[in-house]
């Protein structure tokens, strides 16, 4: 949504984003303060270009993965090249979801 106008509603529970009439985001709503709130898989775009931030970025720091996505990226850990081919499976794995 880079450029665009994006309108944010928090309701009681979810907070949806919008872009025009498509909803772009929704999340359930976290209250409190001082505390910083990621969805990994929003942020999939930065990796596929700069690959490091799988290991290094935020989002990605405390990120539990389902067990069979854990498993592989151990797996992939010991290649060359492995966060490029794990951010591929990723993508992958968020177009059919």
């Amino acid at each position: 949504m880079a450029r665009r106008t994006v309108q944010v509603r928090a309701y009681a529970d979810p907070v949806v984003a919008r872009c025009g009439d498509e909803v772009v985001a929704e999340h359930p709503r976290f209250f409190g303060r001082n505390r910083t709130i990621y969805d990994p898989w929003h942020y999939l775009p930065v990796p596929a270009r700069k690959p490091g931030a799988l290991r290094n970025g935020a989002p990605f720091q405390d990120w539990e993965l389902p067990p069979a996505l854990a498993r592989l990226r151990r797996k992939l850990d010991n290649g060359d090249d492995a966060d490029r081919r794990f951010v591929r499976v990723l993508a992958r794995q968020r177009s059919v979801q």
